[in-house]
């Protein structure tokens, strides 16, 4: 696991770099950054430094408490992994346009989450399964408000594909 993470952290580091650099407001784009950056710093610290196994027993025998804080702190930011695409449902709703919804980050993150949890029902592990079969919900979710507006479309808006052979963004028309 520590070659999968430490390629999954490379790639995220490398996407972070390309996404300010590109990036129209990257004065606000390197502040959340900066942000979820010591969100992180502050949770690794307590995990390391503070949380104990006095405050509370451990889910299972043979794991510390701070294992188990390191694994909800995961089962959060993994939750909120799957929500984010639902970030764009606002502008969505607003303007009846999907222009703003990822599809392929949304349909990406469904498939995962999907076999995920089969893996966690599988081997009947919660830590695994609890964030997938949420990520799983959120992902029928964004699938479903896609699906629905995706033919709806403003007056003035060009379409977003020209030529299904030269787009990486799925047309909504049959």
């Amino acid at each position: 696991t520590a070659v999968t993470n430490g390629f999954g952290a490379a790639i995220m580091v490398l996407w972070l770099v390309l996404y300010t650099k590109y990036s129209p407001a990257r004065g606000a784009a390197l502040a959340k950054i900066a942000v979820v950056f010591l969100v992180w710093a502050a949770m690794t610290f307590l995990a390391v430094f503070v949380i104990t196994d006095e405050w509370f027993t451990p889910l299972r025998h043979g794991e510390s408490c701070k294992t188990e804080f390191v694994g909800i702190c995961c089962i959060a930011f993994n939750i909120l992994m799957y929500g984010s695409p639902l970030g764009a449902v606002k502008q969505v709703i607003k303007s009846r346009s999907v222009a703003s919804m990822p599809l392929p980050l949304s349909l990406a993150a469904l498939i995962s989450s999907i076999l995920w949890a089969a893996y966690a029902t599988l081997l009947h592990d919660a830590w695994v399964g609890l964030p997938n079969y949420i990520g799983t919900f959120l992902g029928v979710i964004q699938i479903g408000i896609y699906s629905m507006y995706c033919r709806h479309r403003q007056a003035g808006e060009q379409r977003l594909v020209e030529d299904p052979s030269t787009s990486m963004q799925p047309s909504c028309s049959a």
